[in-house]
């Protein structure tokens, strides 16, 4: 599947995600494990690091090694090949932060199932999976993120 493709089912499945908040569920009542996991994410100060990523949605899957350096998207790799792979801007590659941002859209929406889960360590979502309460043709989307390792960003003097 082109990239381009894929990006606008990525962008249709967070607009789903990101319904009117007014007839979302009460946020104590779903929010606050990713409230836990996102403090646990944020006192690691890792804002150098890479992970590798996979996101399904409507049959097309996307796999990379994403590189993050001072907590932007610097640079993704298939994770197969090892041949670059575009930072086109239609298409935005995640971040941890922005995994948490997902999430949270995610359990925001109603009329949808999710199921997130974290990393035992360091807490950022490994695992964010959408499905509609009622079938559609589109079907949900699954997002994993796995082996996360600190980077050490050299600069010039």
């Amino acid at each position: 599947m082109h990239i381009r493709t894929f990006a606008s089912i990525v962008v249709a499945t967070l607009a789903v995600a990101a319904c009117d908040s007014s007839t979302a569920p009460p946020s104590g009542a779903r929010f606050p494990e990713l409230t836990r996991q996102e403090s646990k994410w944020k006192s690691q100060d890792l804002h150098d690091y890479l992970f590798d990523y996979e996101h399904q949605f409507a049959g097309a899957a996307q796999a990379a090694r994403i590189y993050v350096s001072g907590d932007s998207v610097v640079g993704a790799t298939d994770i197969t090949t090892g041949s670059a792979l575009s930072l086109d801007p239609s298409f935005a590659w995640p971040t941890v932060d922005s995994l948490f941002a997902r999430a949270r859209a995610a359990l925001a929406a109603k009329d949808v199932n999710v199921s997130v889960t974290y990393d035992a360590s360091l807490g950022y979502p490994t695992s964010i999976d959408v499905s509609p309460v009622e079938a559609t043709p589109a079907g949900g989307s699954s997002s994993k993120a796995s082996d996360l390792q600190s980077m050490v960003v050299l600069t010039a003097n």
